[in-house]
């Protein structure tokens, strides 16, 4: 499934019934966030991905890391905001008390990752 944004496009694969939530948190918090950098725009539509599934999260973090720890839950490592769907994420230990604020709030530090790579280039592949 996917839902044009003016500045997003967010994709996923199962319904997701707190999807208003994560609408609502980007569209909000957008130009806030890239006054901070100092961007008008974004250079296109940034890529929002929610993995439902662990298994294929983990596939998409493999190039990028030397090996998926439990804790893992969010990225920006392809230059899209990767995040795996809170169920998922609560199957960690690290994550089984989180709730939709801190949800929420893990978005929003991927959208800042974003913006700074954009801001600069060769931030790309850091590891926060």
């Amino acid at each position: 499934m996917k839902i044009e944004l003016n500045h997003f496009i967010v994709e996923y694969d199962k319904e997701i019934d707190y999807m208003p939530n994560i609408i609502s948190t980007l569209e909000n918090n957008t130009v806030e966030i890239l006054d901070f950098f100092g961007l008008e725009k974004l250079s296109k539509k940034k890529k929002v991905v929610i993995f439902t599934d662990r298994e294929k999260y983990k596939k998409h973090l493999l190039p990028f890391v030397k090996e998926f720890k439990e804790w893992m839950c969010a990225d920006t490592y392809d230059g899209n905001i990767n995040l795996l769907e809170i169920s998922e994420a609560r199957k960690s230990k690290k994550h089984e008390d989180m709730d939709m604020d801190e949800f929420i709030k893990c978005i929003l530090h991927e959208f800042v990752h974003s913006c700074q790579q954009e801001w600069n280039p060769n931030s790309n592949g850091t590891s926060w």
